[in-house]
């Protein structure tokens, strides 16, 4: 039987802020040892606003400074503190809860799909209820954290063909997708409903234009 599929991004959507640079600043706080490389990783952040280096290469940095050689344990306890600390904070948008809640209860499947990465993106994941992730996939060898990505960073073009993907291994019936970001545009244009939340003006001026639903999330 074909279902509906609510598509959620999640960093500025479902949640406060960014997460990918609050979850590795935390290492920072349990391990002063790594302080330094705070410094480097803003330097790193530099030469990707000079357009120097691309956001997969600067992921991978950060990744390699604050995480190489992790276990699969340690990883899973700091992912879970991790979302522990945005709830505890009220770092998650109610409103966007509530969205999540309201398609589950009308049997809807529930997907986010994000540029963060997939081991603390499952426990958001499972914290809020959501069905299936699609994200940015990290890489494992003997139990040990690898600081690449697999594939390509999940973002803009990539999230839409790996959404793409996604949908094509399912039966579906409607499609919505929830975001704040204009460069989600490729992935707004394979869902049946569209809503902009707590949009950036560029995707503001498009959901204007385009007849998306615009929302306001607090």
């Amino acid at each position: 039987m074909a279902k509906n599929i609510a598509i959620f991004d999640l960093d500025r959507t479902l949640t406060r802020g960014g997460s990918f640079s609050p979850f590795l600043l935390m290492f920072v706080g349990e391990n002063t040892d790594k302080m330094f490389y705070v410094f480097a990783v803003l330097f790193q952040m530099l030469l990707y606003l000079l357009k120097l280096k691309t956001r997969k290469a600067l992921k991978e940095y950060m990744l390699r400074a604050f995480m190489t050689g992790m276990s699969n344990n340690q990883v899973r306890k700091h992912s879970e503190k991790f979302v522990e600390k945005l709830e505890k904070k009220n770092k998650f948008f109610a409103d966007g809860i509530k969205a999540i809640q309201a398609h589950k209860k009308k049997g809807d499947m529930v997907v986010i799909a994000t540029a963060s990465m997939d081991f603390y993106v499952e426990k958001i994941a499972r914290k809020l209820g959501a069905d299936h992730i699609i994200a940015t996939t990290s890489v494992w060898e003997k139990g040990l954290f690898v600081p690449i990505i697999k594939g390509e960073n999940c973002y803009g073009l990539e999230k839409a063909r790996r959404v793409q993907a996604f949908l094509a291994k399912e039966k579906v019936a409607k499609v919505w997708f929830y975001s704040d970001h204009h460069t989600d545009q490729p992935t707004f244009e394979l869902a049946d409903f569209r809503v902009a939340v707590n949009p950036t003006t560029k995707l503001r001026q498009i959901a204007e234009k385009n007849g998306y639903d615009i929302q306001n999330w607090k």
